[in-house]
């Protein structure tokens, strides 16, 4: 239980009080129950407590009597007189060596009193706490001659021992010894005493416990309750100092007078009565137990109501039914006054016939490892809440984890109701994974665990990307591993290969964006990288150089065949007299190659390294950065709105002075 908290409480705190740890502490005579009740479902135990009192007549009877005995021991202050002589320095020990051991354990102490006295209490001290009467009889007579058995002792107890006898008027008292706790000593009894107790204790108990029977809020009023209450307080303030017999006698009298005034105005419960001994629900469901004591004018109507299976349906002090699982119960209906009591058969029905539910899913294990059906599948049921899964619901099952391969499980229940669910669930057994390389048409290589089922497929996805934050998209690859199992996340080593410039070389995984990976390193002709992601998609990159100014004129990168370390000289072009067509860059196909040729930067180590020639671009070929650039700078600022005009303008003069000079150049 979650919350195992207990409270305490006592029906007669005059009598006993409990703390919350569960010591109880007595106050005064009577009876108490002590009740646990749970904090978590309101559950009870109780027990009864009687407090008693060492309460004995003032006057040892035995005073004055004459003692004689069947044998005594030969020691200083040993004799018969020795047990009735009030001095617990002297003592009567029987004899018990030189004799049969049956002679040993018939011994007695016989006590003539100087008149016949009324005793129902004797206590016996006793000498040795090894060696003491274990069964004897404590017996009475008139004439000495004739016994009558006043107490018949059969497990005796040493030091001083308490015994209750008969009420007799005799004259004579008789120890009668039958069995001894030990055999090296005889019966030695340093005092034997006798009292007439006037059961004041006795009397008192049951006062007390009547006058707890009912709660003072319903017999307050009651004049017998009243002369009771007086009664049993007169008595405890008695016993608490010094009395006289005549006291105690007095206050027994009292007790019994009250006691027969509360009785007769007392009108208690006789029977318990119900409406329905059999109550049907469905689960979920509640109902109320009509019930009614008789008579109706009975002091104390409450009633207490229990269940016997708390799991299948519960039961609150008002008599509301819960009905909680299918199943039946017994509920029982108990007055707390006298404790008549009636009973309801309940019995709970499903909401519902559905069959159980069994969860289970389709599983892959590696070849060697532990397979317990039981591990992959639960179940449900409306009818039974605590159905659970056993070995007796598997029905077919032909899992061998040690053989690679397919196998199945079958599981089959059915509930209190009949219904029956089954499920079959298929296990792969794959083959333990080694280190292996799997390797691509294309060359690719990953490096991992792998068994001999898996394989490694790649897509050449390209032309499904495009260039990115200045980063030029060369190569795009789409890894995939076809594989039956669920692999962890070891490390793969993945190797790609790459044959061009390795200048501005980067690599991205692109997941929704494009992510760097940044630790790859360049091997020979791969690109090689770990990860513990094998599948996914890798783009190769270069990075884009940023846009140079235009200048003047640019140095040429072709050799100046009459001196190879000096560039040619930058040709001229030529205008082709076309106003237009040099104005808005609508050239011949010879002028536009010309013009659309990337130039290289000017390099110390051109002269000795081979030149590489440079494509001419087509509509759908990817763009080197210096084509791009050229093609920026040579339309982007004709197409300006706002210059326009003034080009035309500007360009139409600048035309027609140079016609005009060399018109005149000619003439």
């Amino acid at each position: 239980a979650n919350n195992k908290n207990v409270l305490w409480s006592s029906s007669d705190e005059s009598v006993a009080t409990v703390d919350q740890t569960g010591v109880v502490t007595t106050h005064g005579i009577g009876i108490a129950t002590i009740t646990a009740t749970t904090e978590e479902g309101g559950y009870q135990a109780d027990c009864t407590i009687k407090v008693d009192a060492d309460i004995k007549g003032t006057e040892n009877l035995m005073i004055g009597a004459v003692a004689t005995a069947s044998s005594t021991v030969s020691a200083n202050g040993v004799t018969p007189q020795g047990a009735v002589d009030q001095d617990y320095t002297t003592r009567w020990a029987s004899n018990y060596k030189d004799i049969s051991e049956a002679e040993a354990e018939d011994q007695w102490l016989l006590m003539e009193l100087p008149e016949a006295r009324t005793i129902n209490e004797v206590r016996i001290t006793w000498f040795s706490e090894t060696v003491y009467g274990k069964e004897y009889q404590i017996l009475g007579s008139n004439d000495g001659e004739n016994f009558e058995v006043m107490a018949n002792v059969t497990d005796g107890q040493n030091k001083q021992y308490i015994i209750n006898c008969s009420e007799m008027t005799v004259k004579y008292v008789k120890f009668q010894g039958i069995k001894r706790t030990a055999t090296n000593g005889g019966y030695g009894i340093v005092e034997f005493e006798a009292y007439y107790n006037p059961r004041i204790v006795d009397t008192l108990t049951e006062a007390k416990l009547l006058a707890s029977r009912y709660d003072e809020e319903l017999v307050g009023s009651y004049a017998g309750y009243q002369q009771l209450k007086v009664a049993i307080s007169q008595a405890e303030a008695l016993i608490q100092g010094e009395f006289t017999s005549a006291e105690i006698q007095q206050a027994v009298s009292a007790l019994s007078a009250g006691i027969e005034a509360y009785q007769a105005e007392i009108i208690a419960v006789e029977s318990v009565q119900v409406a329905q001994h059999e109550i049907t629900l469905e689960i979920k469901t509640t109902a109320e137990i009509q019930a009614t004591v008789t008579p109706e004018n009975a002091i104390d109507k409450q009633l207490i109501y229990t269940t016997s299976n708390d799991s299948v349906v519960q039961v609150d002090q008002n008599g509301l039914l819960t009905a909680l699982r299918k199943g039946t119960a017994v509920v029982t209906v108990t007055s707390r006054d006298g404790g008549h009591s009636a009973t309801v058969n309940v019995t709970v029905t499903a909401l519902t016939d559905n069959p159980p539910v069994i969860t289970a899913s389709d599983v892959t294990i590696e070849q060697g490892s532990r397979f317990n059906p039981l591990d992959y599948a639960t179940v449900s049921d409306v009818e039974d809440q605590d159905l659970i899964l056993t070995e007796e619901h598997i029905v077919a099952n032909d899992v061998d984890p040690s053989i690679a391969g397919v196998y199945h499980v079958t599981y089959r229940v059915a509930d209190s109701a009949g219904n029956i669910a089954e499920k079959t669930i298929q296990v792969t057994v794959v083959e333990t994974p080694t280190e292996t390389t799997l390797t691509s048409d294309q060359g690719i290589k990953i490096t991992g665990l792998f068994t001999s089922g898996e394989s490694l497929t790649v897509s050449d996805v390209t032309a499904n990307h495009s260039n990115f934050d200045q980063q030029e998209i060369v190569q795009v690859w789409q890894l995939k591993v076809v594989s039956s199992r669920m692999r962890g996340l070891p490390d793969y080593e993945i190797r790609i290969p790459f044959t061009g410039k390795k200048e501005e070389i980067g690599l991205y995984r692109y997941n929704v964006s494009y992510q760097a990976i940044s630790d790859f390193k360049i091997e020979g002709d791969e690109l090689v990288f770990k990860t513990s992601v094998a599948e996914g998609v890798y783009a190769i990159t270069r990075r884009i150089a940023d846009p140079k100014p235009d200048t003047p004129s640019e140095p040429s990168d072709e050799v100046n065949s009459a001196n190879p370390a000096v560039p040619a000289p930058q040709e001229t072009q030529k205008s082709t007299g076309n106003f237009w067509n040099s104005l808005f860059g609508k050239h011949s196909n010879k002028e536009t190659e010309e013009e659309t040729t990337p130039v290289e930067e000017p390099n110390s180590e051109a002269q000795d390294e081979p030149k590489t020639e440079t494509p001419t671009p087509t509509q759908n070929s990817e763009l080197t950065p210096d084509y791009r650039r050229e093609e920026k700078s040579s339309a982007a600022p004709w197409m300006m709105i706002g210059g326009v005009v003034l080009v035309l303008v500007g360009g139409a003069a600048f035309w027609l002075i140079k016609k005009g000079g060399k018109h005149t150049s000619e003439e």
